[in-house]
């Protein structure tokens, strides 16, 4: 491995990767499948809406607080000081913790019996997300030369499209096996309803998984022994945010705006195929689950390869160029499969196209690194993850909540309301990136010429 700069267990502060770490590929596995576990634990709610509405009496609006408000919350909380921490210190450790929290807290859902403790077991969930991101795409940065990183963090974002369709299509499998268990009595548990063994089951491999980080190599950069030819120049966190403010304004709210789009959809597809098209959960386990999981893969996988091809024949900021390409194709998918859909299998062909164009980390995190000195990564990206996360998981569910409840009023119309939030979304987060593109491309010229 070259590298300029580095020493024994660490890295200086301005080291230049140009082959990839020994153990890079190792540990771009292990991250892979702590963030197939991520969204499994977060995912799986989707498809209990139904029977927890049931035994906990609880409305839509109420399910979407449990989808979005519970989880966002804490992860607003955490995320920018974890990002901090991430630029500090042992991002291993930081993992490790952030999982072990997050699996717990999955595990504790299925020991609620009422919304107030569920909302508190979701509310917790969010650590674990919030600790892994920052972490995890700032050591991808430190293992990877650029060249290779946007593939990279593309074969990482895979981990959201399996984790979401294993969630949905084990899950429904999980489910319909829970459901014909019926009551089963725990030790030390009690009895348990059928959607609280689902969050049993669901909770525990994360907690033994955990301790593979300790397998990766400890990437936290060390503080420059001897000065560094830009560190005079290089501005405190603030002030670059003040001196860039058009690409991180159009990024951070180009992103929520996406994340709006795809939080809508996925928490409330499984509702809409059960209620307007009569699925049962193995059914739409096997449906949506190998759907979302193939199509994701290909969408995350190949996002990376196609910046990293878009980059080498100097297209300036593909980045954003794919974001905007994103948007046009997702948001008008979202809006055929919910509202123009003939049939099942018209739906589906529009839902597999929505998630091969609707994954934005890749892109987001891609543009942050090259848009963001060194120094501030892990902080930009809990920025944009606090964007995706926290207005994509309030305003996504919570409004098509609140349209089917408030303005349809029937259950059975929850494809028109996710219809009109993703035909408002999409074109603002078009608008968003347009606004930003060349601001966004000088950020990114910045960082390239001072040879981070």
């Amino acid at each position: 491995m070259a590298l300029a700069g580095a020493g024994e267990g660490g890295f200086s502060g301005q080291a230049v990767l140009q082959t990839r770490h020994p153990r890079a590929i190792l540990t771009l596995g292990i991250l892979l499948l702590f963030t197939i576990l991520s969204y499994i634990d977060r995912m799986v709610l989707v498809l209990l809406i139904d029977p927890i509405k049931r035994d906990l009496l609880i409305s839509d609006v109420q399910v979407s607080l449990l989808q979005g408000l519970a989880f966002a919350l804490c992860f607003s909380l955490a995320g920018l000081p974890l990002g901090w921490l991430a630029d500090r210190y042992s991002r291993r450790w930081i993992i490790y913790l952030g999982i072990t929290a997050w699996s717990f807290a999955t595990a504790a859902g299925g020991l609620a019996s009422s919304f107030g403790e569920l909302f508190l077991a979701r509310f917790c969930v969010g650590v674990g997300e919030a600790a892994l991101a920052p972490a995890a795409y700032t050591m991808l940065a430190d293992l990877f030369p650029r060249r290779q990183l946007a593939a990279a963090t593309g074969v990482l974002a895979t981990g959201g499209a399996i984790g979401g369709g294993t969630a949905v299509l084990a899950g429904g499998l999980v489910v319909a096996w829970a459901e014909k268990a019926g009551v089963v009595a725990l030790p030390l548990i009690g009895a348990v309803q059928p959607w609280q063994l689902v969050f049993l089951s669901f909770g525990i491999p994360g907690i033994i998984a955990a301790f593979l980080i300790f397998l990766a190599p400890e990437t936290r950069r060390q503080a420059p022994t001897s000065p560094q030819p830009h560190a005079a120049a290089a501005p405190g966190f603030g002030r670059w945010l003040a001196a860039n403010w058009l690409f991180v304004s159009t990024i951070v709210v180009g992103t929520g705006c996406l994340g709006i789009l795809a939080y809508a959809v996925t928490n409330w597809t499984p509702a809409y195929l059960s209620r307007a098209l009569g699925l049962d959960p193995r059914e739409i386990g096997l449906t949506l689950g190998l759907v979302t999981l193939f199509a994701g893969i290909v969408g995350f996988a190949g996002s990376g390869v196609m910046i990293d091809w878009l980059t080498a024949r100097n297209l300036r900021n593909a980045t954003y160029s794919y974001l905007i390409a994103s948007g046009v194709v997702s948001g008008s998918m979202a809006v055929a499969a919910f509202a123009l859909a003939p049939n099942l299998t018209v739906v589906m062909i529009c839902l597999g196209l929505f998630h091969m164009a609707i994954p934005f980390t890749t892109a987001m995190v891609a543009g942050a690194q090259a848009g963001t000195p060194r120094a501030y990564r892990g902080r930009m990206i809990a920025i944009l993850n606090l964007s995706a996360t926290l207005v994509g998981m309030i305003v996504g569910p919570s409004s098509v909540a609140l349209l089917t409840d408030k303005v349809f009023m029937d259950p059975a119309k929850v494809g028109w309301s996710v219809a009109i939030v993703c035909g408002v979304a999409a074109p603002l987060a078009i608008l968003i990136y347009l606004a930003g593109f060349r601001a966004a491309a000088r950020a990114m010229d910045r960082v390239r010429e001072s040879g981070e």
